[in-house]
């Protein structure tokens, strides 16, 4: 079995000792909870046998062996932050001293946090919405082969975002060879597809694509703790020694050995019952959508996703559920499932859901799902008032880099009053989650005239400190 740290967890915790060191719960004797003490149990520091996570020699180290064989990766690093600390180590490792680096218009937030951390100079790549949704889903390959053309010669790496938040995929392989004719390393924010290696029919992963690099949320689709994720480079890598320190420097010296474990454990969970238990997934999605399309009013979005150019599969463990022939919008739908049904869904839009579903999901999980939508259909035919398609954002100029705007003096401006300023905030409208803006970039008066409309509309906004619009943080001077 490889589990060799948890194996050594579980033996220094056996041992009954006395614990004279870090942490002071001394074991779990100090929680306040029968449930945290149980977790506390296996919450120690690195002592000896355990192994060090900045300096793995012993247990650590062959888990992260063995992860990397699985993966087909020349190395793999365990995170305990969360994809995003993956991310930034690639920024770091990649961008330094102002270099350029292509990233999707969508990209996460910790995109924006690792171009602050490295002062690397953005490129951002176009992407392509679902009309249905709205929702920003694939980089359309003739637009990627048009920014590498103009920007690749003079770029240090190129970013892609796959899969989406809604599972569809790009086509990784082409992306590559792209990538390759231009001598960039192609690195991908794969946070949602830890699962995809454990089973044919799922999409195919970044590393089996030839990517250089690639980031696994694993707390997202597999049984790992949350902020459990995986960081990893193939052979190809620039720099892989610079990308191990990247992890390090980001990384607390304080560990925690309960994440790192839950990722060992679900990665041979994976390996002896993955195939078995995606194969289930696939065929209890096949009679929910079979079902779910009978429906009035509602339909389980794959064959639209593959129309969008770019896209290349979708995940089937995300079901994005249209309500737009119903009377429901897609916060109502959302909020019937969670308040009448005990049901809680990943996400919701104007007019659809998505439930997030997971290898342990059982089919009676997939039914009780199915029947709530079937009653919320019955209960509310019609139309619902969906809000209209927002119209695209004036295109953006870049005036400094996110690390010089984040780094400059800020003020609060009337957002009618920003034009000639220069932001120092995000402001991106979901769906489709796609920036109008970001720090550094120079506010016009198109620009000005796009965020009262997107006010006025009263659409949802994430990224600035007032999420009304009324003011927008700005540089000073």
């Amino acid at each position: 079995m490889a589990r060799p740290l948890y194996d050594n967890l579980l033996a220094y915790t056996g041992k009954n000792g006395l614990r004279l060191h870090m942490p002071g719960h001394a074991g779990g004797r100090g929680m306040n909870s029968p449930w945290l003490e149980a977790a506390a149990a296996l919450d120690i520091t690195e002592v000896p046998g355990i192994d060090d996570f900045h300096a793995p020699r012993s247990a650590l180290l062959l888990s992260q062996d063995h992860a990397a064989e699985v993966y087909g990766a020349g190395q793999s690093r365990y995170l305990v932050n969360g994809a995003s600390s993956g991310l930034h180590a690639l920024f770091l490792a990649l961008g330094g001293n102002g270099g350029r680096i292509i990233v999707p218009r969508n990209a996460h937030r910790s995109f924006y946090a690792g171009m602050i951390i490295s002062g690397v100079e953005p490129c951002y790549l176009p992407v392509e919405c679902e009309p249905i949704t709205g929702e920003a889903v694939a980089v359309n390959p003739e637009a990627f082969e048009m920014i590498l053309t103009e920007y690749g010669e003079s770029s240090q790496a190129v970013f892609l975002t796959s899969p989406s938040f809604l599972g569809t995929t790009c086509d990784l392989a082409a992306a590559q060879k792209t990538a390759a004719r231009f001598g960039l390393p192609l690195c991908v924010d794969e946070a949602h597809g830890g699962h995809f290696a454990f089973h044919p029919a799922y999409p195919l992963t970044a590393m089996q694509s030839g990517a250089a690099a690639a980031v696994n949320g694993l707390h997202k689709n597999l049984a790992v703790l949350n902020q459990g994720a995986i960081l990893h480079a193939a052979a190809s890598f620039p720099d892989i020694d610079k990308l191990v320190k990247a992890v390090s420097l980001l990384t607390s010296t304080s560990p925690s050995f309960p994440i790192l474990a839950s990722i060992e454990l679900a990665i041979e969970q994976m390996e002896q019952r993955g195939s078995d238990l995606l194969s289930r997934a696939l065929q209890f999605r096949r009679v929910f959508a079979g079902k779910l399309n009978e429906l009035p009013g509602m339909k389980l979005l794959e064959e639209e996703f593959m129309t969008i150019p770019g896209v290349a599969a979708v995940d089937p463990l995300k079901a994005t559920i249209s309500c737009a022939g119903t009377a429901l919008s897609g916060y109502q739908l959302e909020e019937l499932l969670r308040r009448e049904k005990g049901i809680q869904v990943e996400m919701a839009g104007p007019n659809y859901i998505m439930a997030m579903f997971s290898p342990w999901h059982n089919g009676r999980d997939w039914e009780d799902l199915y029947c709530a939508l079937a009653d919320a259909a019955g209960r509310h035919p019609g139309i619902n008032a969906q809000i209209r398609p927002l119209e695209p954002a004036p295109k953006a100029i870049q005036a400094m880099n996110p690390r010089q705007a984040y780094y400059s003096r800020w003020e609060t401006a009337p957002v009618e009053d920003a034009a000639g300023r220069i932001s120092a905030e995000i402001v991106a409208a979901y769906p489709p989650g796609i920036p109008c803006i970001v720090p550094g970039e120079s506010i016009s008066q198109d620009m000005v005239d796009y965020l009262v409309y997107l006010r006025e509309t009263g659409v949802r906004i994430q990224g600035p400190l007032d999420p009304d619009l009324r003011s927008l943080m700005v540089i000073n001077g």
